[in-house]
């Protein structure tokens, strides 16, 4: 009786641990990459190169959560800026003394007209890089991004070139002594020598030798020549944003997070020419600066789809942006003493503008990933972003002697910026 009874608890005591056994494995199998099970800690999985896990739930891979850095390359290509003709193109052509005379008689004239613009600058490859990171929990989370777009620099040289300035003061109209013999060349024939008096030598030596009134017409428009433009312009740009990530939901069509925050993006760009070899003035230079600095609230969505090791994904922004520029300008004409005394000294121009546009920001991304362990990532992928109401310099610069200046009105372009990225990735 004993042993029967024995043997039954026996057998009882083997049974009920067997289900436990298999309880017990069954729970920490259902539980597997869960940090928290009924009030116990368990230990985060550090395993960051254990192999991709491709297992799904109900046949839906779960979206990623926890923390995440991404740190990428990027190609990015900058539109070109608007067509802008050096110098003023209202006053052309105009006539001009081209420099050709021996004081007596009427020199050679021309017609003078611009002769070079910006349309040799078109759009150019620049090298940066696109940094982020953030936190996903089950819903929300957040995230930061940094890129820096890189450093550009075009220029080109346009040989013999003309430019011409609107001159209101008439600064750049005046008598000439293109024979150096210290008098006023007489330009219109009529044997008065400008400011110098009149010939009335028998046969006319073309030299004055009595008082005479100031003879107006001898005055003319000098051309405004150089041997050489260079032509530079410099861009930089980089930006930050950051926002509050909202999980909306999974299914069978992929997962889409909505997105709200601010945004900062940094546009500047340096227009200079250098001018040597000129006539009226030896060397000349004028740079205009254009800073934009915009910044304000941005929204942006997210859609994406995993299948296996790869998931695709589509991400747009919108940023309703203030842009703040600042307009700069300085430059230089060198006088001239061996042309005429009346462009001896040098001219010398510093002007600032400052100027507030709504500038909308429109971002939109492509992307691909590949899952090589269960936390790290390749991804390549497309970026564009199209930005209204941006000041570039080209277009600012107001060819009027002495002063130049700004044309604060003409601030207003579209600036259109994508490239490629390749990225690497890590999700914990």
């Amino acid at each position: 009786m004993l042993k029967k009874r024995i043997k039954s608890w026996l057998l009882a005591w083997g049974v009920g641990a067997s289900l436990a056994v298999g309880a017990i494995s069954t729970e920490a199998q259902a539980q597997r990459g869960a940090p928290f099970l009924s009030g116990e800690i368990k230990e985060v999985d550090k395993h960051i190169f254990a192999p991709a896990d491709l297992s799904t739930f109900d046949e839906l891979p779960a979206p990623n959560t926890g923390y995440w850095l991404e740190v990428g390359y990027v190609q990015m290509w900058t539109s070109a800026p608007d067509r802008a003709t050096i110098g003023n193109s209202r006053t052309a052509p105009r006539l001009v003394i081209d420099g050709a005379s021996n004081g007596i008689g009427i020199p050679s004239l021309r017609l003078e007209t611009n002769t070079a613009d910006t349309s040799r600058f078109s759009s150019e490859r620049r090298s940066g890089h696109r940094t982020s990171l953030g936190y996903m929990g089950d819903d929300s989370g957040w995230s930061a991004t940094m890129f820096d777009m890189g450093d550009f620099s075009s220029e080109f040289v346009a040989n013999d070139s003309e430019v011409i300035l609107f001159d209101p003061l008439g600064g750049l109209t005046g008598f000439v002594d293109l024979n150096n013999d210290g008098n006023d060349d007489d330009l219109d024939g009529d044997l008065i020598f400008g400011r110098s008096g009149v010939d009335t030598s028998a046969p006319p030596d073309g030299t004055p030798d009595t008082f005479a009134p100031v003879d107006l017409g001898d005055i003319i428009a000098q051309r405004l020549a150089f041997t050489s433009l260079n032509v530079r312009t410099d861009v930089t740009s980089w930006g930050f944003q950051a926002s509050r990530d909202l999980r909306l939901g999974t299914s069978r069509s992929g997962t889409f997070d909505f997105s709200y925050g601010a945004r900062y993006f940094k546009f500047n760009e340096d227009f200079l020419v250098t001018a040597t070899g000129g006539t009226v003035f030896t060397d000349a230079f004028w740079d205009t600066t254009a800073d934009n600095d915009l910044v304000g609230p941005m929204i942006a969505g997210r859609w994406f789809r995993t299948r296996g090791r790869w998931t695709w994904s589509v991400d747009s922004s919108f940023t309703a942006a203030l842009n703040f520029q600042g307009l700069r300008q300085t430059g230089r004409f060198d006088g001239n003493a061996g042309f005429s005394p009346t462009f001896i000294q040098d001219v010398t121009f510093n002007n600032t503008a400052h100027e507030t546009e709504f500038a909308p920001i429109v971002e939109l991304g492509f992307n691909a990933r590949y899952q090589i362990t269960s936390k790290f990532y390749a991804n390549i992928g497309w970026r564009g972003m199209f930005i209204d109401n941006i000041a570039r310099p080209q277009t600012l610069v107001n060819y009027t002697f002495p002063t130049m200046g700004i044309l604060a009105g003409h601030n207003r372009q579209e600036l259109f910026i994508h490239g490629l990225q390749i990225s690497a990735s890590f999700n914990h």
